[in-house]
């Protein structure tokens, strides 16, 4: 059980770099041009650290009660990799479409291009960490589609 929640805390913090990085940013570029007041960041922060930490809470709970299934450190250290390229992705793409290319033709398509890469970050590393958790091929089918559609439509990732 001691592992079990290292390996969760380690998921939460590497998840929450990748979102608050993300979500900093942009809240503070939208900011600084409303010229809205600080308080309006410090709810969006406190909302954007809500909504990761029900994302990974939700993964957690769904493995460790519904399935029965400890994580292990190996488990996880390959499998959220394809999440955290998605979110550097993302962070790239918005600091260059809040600062650099500021041109309004380009916001949908960064927009666009930031949910596909974060969609497929969140089911490739499903798919990993179904890979490397050793249970029936029936309970690793519910991990990969019933946790990535679980998470990715009741709270998306962006």
């Amino acid at each position: 059980m001691k592992y079990t929640v290292l390996d969760f805390i380690s998921v939460a913090i590497a998840y929450g770099i990748i979102a608050y990085s993300t979500q900093l940013l942009g809240f503070y570029a939208m900011l600084q041009l409303m010229s809205a007041p600080i308080w309006k960041m410090w709810v969006a922060i406190i909302g954007v650290g809500i909504k990761f930490l029900l994302q990974v809470s939700i993964i957690w709970f769904f493995i460790r009660i519904m399935l029965g299934y400890t994580l292990k450190t190996t488990d996880i250290s390959s499998a959220f990799v394809p999440l955290i390229i998605a979110g550097i992705f993302c962070f790239v793409l918005r600091f260059v479409g809040y600062f650099i290319l500021t041109n309004v033709y380009l916001i949908s398509l960064r927009h666009i291009l930031e949910n596909i890469s974060m969609a497929i970050g969140w089911f490739l590393s499903l798919y990993l960490l179904g890979k490397k958790i050793s249970l029936s091929p029936l309970k690793k089918h519910v991990v990969i589609f019933g946790i990535g559609l679980l998470v990715y439509f009741v709270l998306p990732p962006i």
